[in-house]
């Protein structure tokens, strides 16, 4: 028997973030969406990898785009980082980025919210203007065109896939379809989170 094995490490899973990082794991291994893939690192489960479809009808329209995601010891109490690794001309590559739903704007984080939600949110925001935020870039349409068409190569020739699933093939209908369940979804979130709010108001 070899001593050399390293062993995996091992979680509490009576803890409320592993418990919930897991479910997620799970759900995630079993969402086949067109427009997003991720998965947890295997010695560190509050360590994700992803990679996202460029927004439909978008400077980004076809680019692939690869990053991580780091979840905190409390959560889903708190927010995670997010870094996007793929050159985009919308966010710096490698570094933390801002966003209502990062570590910068934890005042704005809902414990409910998750991976999947996470990466949907960031899918929408990379149209919208950076204003100046942290690690925000506002590059040409002509740049992000570029850069969209560039993503794939960029991702093979430094191996940011990894081994994820890739994402699958998709039409233009499949892609807009799965932005507008999104958009779905977002405002069941809303209506939910306001109804609850309602009720714990005194």
């Amino acid at each position: 028997m070899s001593g050399n094995k390293q062993k995996k490490k091992q979680y509490n899973s009576k803890h409320i973030g592993v418990h919930r990082i897991r479910q997620e794991m799970r759900e995630m291994f079993k969402d086949k969406s067109v427009m997003y893939r991720a998965a947890a690192d295997e010695d560190n489960i509050f360590s994700w990898k992803f990679v996202i479809r460029g927004p439909p009808d978008s400077d980004f329209e076809g680019g692939v785009y690869c990053g991580r995601i780091q979840l905190p010891h409390d959560y889903p109490y708190k927010p995670p980082h997010i870094i996007l690794d793929t050159p985009n001309g919308r966010f710096r590559q490698g570094k933390q980025i801002c966003l209502s739903i990062s570590a910068y704007h934890p005042e704005h984080w809902h414990p409910a919210w998750g991976v999947r939600t996470i990466l949907q949110a960031l899918i929408s925001f990379f149209p919208t203007p950076g204003d100046g935020a942290v690690a925000a870039l506002d590059w040409s349409p002509k740049d992000r065109k570029l850069l969209a068409k560039r993503s794939h190569k960029f991702n093979v020739d430094n191996d940011l896939y990894g081994e994820m699933e890739p994402l699958l093939p998709a039409t233009k209908e499949e892609i807009l379809a799965a932005q507008q369940q999104f958009c779905d979804e977002a405002k069941d979130t809303a209506r939910s989170e306001e109804h609850t709010s309602e009720l714990q108001s005194p």
